[in-house]
Protein backbone atom coordinates (compact mmCIF):
# COMPACT_ATOMS: atom_id res chain seq x y z
CA UNK A 1 0.00 0.00 0.00
CA UNK A 2 1.42 3.20 -1.17
CA UNK A 3 1.84 6.45 1.15
CA UNK A 4 -0.33 7.99 -0.96
CA UNK A 5 -3.32 5.45 -0.41
CA UNK A 6 -2.94 5.34 3.14
CA UNK A 7 -3.29 9.14 3.88
CA UNK A 8 -4.73 12.25 1.69
CA UNK A 9 -2.96 15.58 1.18
CA UNK A 10 -5.84 17.28 3.62
CA UNK A 11 -5.69 14.99 6.09
CA UNK A 12 -1.27 15.46 6.14
CA UNK A 13 -1.72 19.01 6.18
CA UNK A 14 -4.75 18.87 8.99
CA UNK A 15 -2.22 16.69 10.83
CA UNK A 16 0.90 19.29 10.58
CA UNK A 17 -1.16 22.05 11.64
CA UNK A 18 -2.58 20.26 14.83
CA UNK A 19 0.82 18.78 15.38
CA UNK A 20 2.45 22.41 14.66
CA UNK A 21 0.07 23.89 16.92
CA UNK A 22 1.00 21.68 20.34
CA UNK A 23 4.61 21.72 19.62
CA UNK A 24 4.61 25.38 19.64
CA UNK A 25 3.55 25.10 23.01
CA UNK A 26 6.21 22.90 24.18
CA UNK A 27 8.95 25.32 22.42
CA UNK A 28 7.75 28.25 22.87
CA UNK A 29 4.79 28.58 25.76
CA UNK A 30 2.28 29.79 23.55
CA UNK A 31 -0.51 27.72 22.16
CA UNK A 32 -2.44 30.82 19.83
CA UNK A 33 -3.25 28.34 16.93
CA UNK A 34 -6.28 28.63 14.97
CA UNK A 35 -8.78 25.32 14.67
CA UNK A 36 -8.31 23.96 10.90
CA UNK A 37 -11.57 25.46 10.10
CA UNK A 38 -11.03 28.50 11.08
CA UNK A 39 -7.53 29.25 8.67
CA UNK A 40 -7.60 31.20 5.90
CA UNK A 41 -8.55 29.45 2.90
CA UNK A 42 -5.52 30.49 1.07
CA UNK A 43 -3.48 29.41 3.53
CA UNK A 44 -5.21 25.79 3.83
CA UNK A 45 -4.70 25.82 0.00
CA UNK A 46 -1.04 26.69 0.46
CA UNK A 47 -0.55 23.37 3.29
CA UNK A 48 -2.89 21.26 1.54
CA UNK A 49 -0.44 21.51 -1.95
CA UNK A 50 2.75 21.02 0.33
CA UNK A 51 1.26 17.83 2.00
CA UNK A 52 0.87 16.71 -1.95
CA UNK A 53 4.31 17.49 -2.81
CA UNK A 54 5.08 15.63 0.58
CA UNK A 55 3.00 13.03 -0.19
CA UNK A 56 4.41 12.49 -3.93
CA UNK A 57 8.33 12.69 -2.31
CA UNK A 58 7.21 9.82 0.04
CA UNK A 59 5.32 8.05 -2.66
CA UNK A 60 8.70 7.82 -4.89
CA UNK A 61 11.66 6.76 -2.19
CA UNK A 62 9.22 3.93 -1.19
CA UNK A 63 9.13 2.83 -4.78
CA UNK A 64 13.17 3.32 -4.87
CA UNK A 65 12.92 1.74 -1.52
CA UNK A 66 10.66 -1.38 -2.77
CA UNK A 67 13.28 -1.39 -5.84
CA UNK A 68 16.01 -2.18 -4.43
CA UNK A 69 14.55 -4.24 -1.43
CA UNK A 70 13.48 -6.23 -4.33
CA UNK A 71 17.25 -6.71 -5.72
CA UNK A 72 18.75 -7.57 -2.46
CA UNK A 73 19.04 -10.97 -1.24
CA UNK A 74 18.70 -10.20 2.37
CA UNK A 75 15.78 -7.97 2.51
CA UNK A 76 14.68 -5.92 5.89
CA UNK A 77 11.86 -7.81 7.27
CA UNK A 78 8.68 -5.92 6.69
CA UNK A 79 7.80 -5.50 10.26
CA UNK A 80 10.84 -3.55 11.11
CA UNK A 81 11.27 -0.92 8.47
CA UNK A 82 8.76 0.98 10.52
CA UNK A 83 11.18 1.67 13.16
CA UNK A 84 13.97 4.02 13.99
CA UNK A 85 17.41 2.01 13.77
CA UNK A 86 18.75 2.31 17.18
CA UNK A 87 19.84 5.61 18.62
CA UNK A 88 18.09 7.25 15.60
CA UNK A 89 14.65 7.91 16.66
CA UNK A 90 13.74 11.30 17.72
CA UNK A 91 11.12 12.65 20.72
CA UNK A 92 8.84 15.83 21.14
CA UNK A 93 8.80 17.32 23.68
Amino acid sequence: MSVEECVSAEELAQLIHRYHGVLTGCFDGCTATLPWSEVDVHQRRLMIATARLVLSDLAAKQHAGESAAESNDHPEPSNRRYFAKPGQAEWGC
